[in-house]
């Protein structure tokens, strides 16, 4: 599947045990029909990533979290797809980090340098790299959470003036509030909620509450940053594509309707075949 790739954005009920219904929902309970994956992403469309793993297989997105180094219990079933398993935000930064850095998953340190007193290092350690995924699966998912910040529910963080990606996460009832976010030397991740799980408060979302905290230090950790842009892989070839004029379902809500996007080599015919066999 590529950013383009269209996943029905409507109800959806699950029979569980008991006679009783699993219904997930969207933000304030809205549809907008068949969506890009690229903008279900961007605006936290809950129906279209339960029906994404629901294709996919739940077995199969845990073994990707794995690689990406989430090491919590992930409860087997499709409530996964909105976050229903307690991670770290350590655990969190981790994962989104492997997109930042073009597919190599760290084991993070917390003592990197070790100096007496005229400065002389006596102790230091490197990152220790592993390759998670491909540097171009990577891109993408960089590609697409920069337009997470570009259009959707992370487009306060665009005013830090820099090539930004990242993601907003609210649970159920407004428990918990997240934004991990990234620029190319930088990640870093901000939880919001209570120790005893009380709700924060009728729309206390990620891009509201935690959101605000991520940007203010960001703002000072990047001051004289001259940070230069995503780099791009060799194996990442670009597509201008205008999203009416090319027949893909447009939302209100979308912004631009022409954009550049990228594709792993060879995945852009893919994309074209699954557009036709999308749901109704």
């Amino acid at each position: 599947m590529t950013e383009l790739s269209i996943v029905r954005d409507g109800p959806l009920s699950f029979r569980m045990a008991l006679g009783k219904y699993w219904q997930p929902q969207n933000y304030q309970d809205r549809f907008f029909g068949p969506v890009t994956l690229r903008t279900a992403l961007a605006h936290s469309l809950n129906s279209v990533a339960v029906r994404l793993v629901e294709r996919l297989g739940v077995d199969r997105v845990i073994r990707q979290a794995r690689k990406l180094g989430i090491e919590s219990r992930l409860e087997r079933n499709l409530s996964l797809s909105l976050g229903s398993s307690s991670v770290s935000l350590l655990e969190m930064v981790r994962a989104y980090s492997v997109f930042a850095s073009g597919g190599m998953r760290a084991k993070p340190l917390f003592i990197t340098r070790v100096s007496d007193r005229e400065g002389k290092v006596l102790e230091e350690s490197q990152p220790d790299l592993e390759r998670a995924i491909s540097a171009e699966i990577a891109y993408i998912m960089t590609d697409m959470l920069r337009n997470a910040i570009q259009s959707g529910t992370g487009r306060a963080a665009a005013e830090l003036g820099l090539p930004l990606a990242g993601k907003t996460g609210t649970s159920s009832d407004f428990r918990d509030a997240w934004f991990v976010g990234y620029t190319p030397e930088l990640v870093t991740g901000v939880w919001v909620g209570y120790d005893d799980h009380r709700p924060l408060g009728e729309k206390e979302t990620g891009g509201r509450t935690a959101l605000p905290f991520w940007l203010a230090f960001m703002r000072e950790a990047s001051r004289d940053s001259e940070t230069d842009d995503f780099p791009v892989p060799t194996g990442i070839e670009w597509s201008a594509v205008n999203l009416k004029a090319n027949g893909y379902p447009v939302p209100l809500f979308e912004r631009s309707l022409e954009t550049n996007i990228p594709f792993a080599s060879g995945t852009r015919v893919t994309e074209l075949k699954l557009q036709t066999e999308s749901e109704p």
